[in-house]
């Protein structure tokens, strides 16, 4: 936790929160901060490169061709790429909305794993049967688009893509948690959630609360910070008040080392679920 974290600490305006707030910045390392009751608690987390489209099977960069969004409606698939391009794989943002689609539309159960559709009680809509490779245990794949629909390739999310998500997810989640625990107050308390990153700005808000990426409690508001490391670059180049603020808060924030904590790792095998 380091100056990207205290640049999006200014951008936020953290210290003068009277509410409960969350600062999530998403990356490899994925940085938290908590403020509570004038207080501010902040943690890394391991979430890995998922979330940047890395160890992805059919991952990328969010740049043209990246699916970005995918929704799903009677059956029928519906993505976006950015800047309209023929997709050719998945990027974050991307890759979050395809398995909160899918989660919710039951093609992905809580486990992380695909429906079996040997199972007699296992009901899905014929057009996304049609879309399962159920090749065999931890082998099966989803097609998110095809080339006939317009896609440069035919583009999958696998199996182990929807493992490499879990871990991501399990790892910021667990870490915001924590912090409530050290801060003495609940999830259900936090009123806004600051998501920083690029990632953030085009997550779709539901998405978040619904894979628990964010909390889901009724006050939480869910607000895109932006790139928050440049833009508290900025204000802390042309203002000098913005650089006082910067060195007081390396003196406010209790930083709080998740690694080595057994309620940590228990709480993360836990995370590990989809709901």
């Amino acid at each position: 936790v380091g100056g990207d974290t205290v640049a999006g600490l200014i951008v936020c305006d953290m210290m003068g929160k009277t509410q409960t707030s969350l600062l999530i910045d998403i990356g490899t390392n994925c940085e938290v901060v908590l403020a509570h009751e004038g207080e501010l608690f902040a943690a890394s987390a391991p979430a890995g490169p998922s979330l940047e489209g890395a160890c992805i099977e059919f991952g990328m960069r969010a740049e043209p061709g990246a699916i970005d969004d995918l929704r799903i409606e009677g059956g029928l698939c519906t993505v976006t790429t950015i800047e309209e391009a023929p997709a050719k794989g998945l990027c974050g943002s991307g890759l979050v909305h395809a398995i909160a689609a899918l989660r919710e539309a039951g093609v992905i159960q809580a486990t992380g794993l695909f429906a079996d559709v040997s199972h007699p009680s296992t009901e899905l809509h014929p057009l996304l049967l049609k879309r399962l490779d159920a090749r065999g245990p931890r082998t099966e794949r989803f097609l998110v688009q095809s080339e006939a629909e317009g896609a440069e390739r035919d583009v999958w999310l696998t199996q182990k893509d929807i493992r490499e998500f879990q871990l991501a997810r399990a790892a910021i989640t667990s870490a915001w948690k924590t912090l409530c625990d050290e801060a003495e107050t609940t999830p259900e308390a936090i009123e806004q959630v600051f998501v920083a990153g690029a990632f953030g700005n085009f997550i779709r808000p539901e998405a978040a609360r619904s894979l628990g990426f964010t909390p889901a409690g009724p006050h939480a508001a869910v607000i895109s910070a932006g790139n928050s490391s440049l833009e508290g670059a900025r204000k802390a180049l042309l203002n000098r008040s913005a650089r006082r603020e910067a060195t007081a808060l390396l003196d406010q924030v209790r930083f709080v080392e998740l690694a080595g904590r057994e309620e940590f790792d228990e709480l993360f095998a836990m995370e590990l679920a989809l709901g």
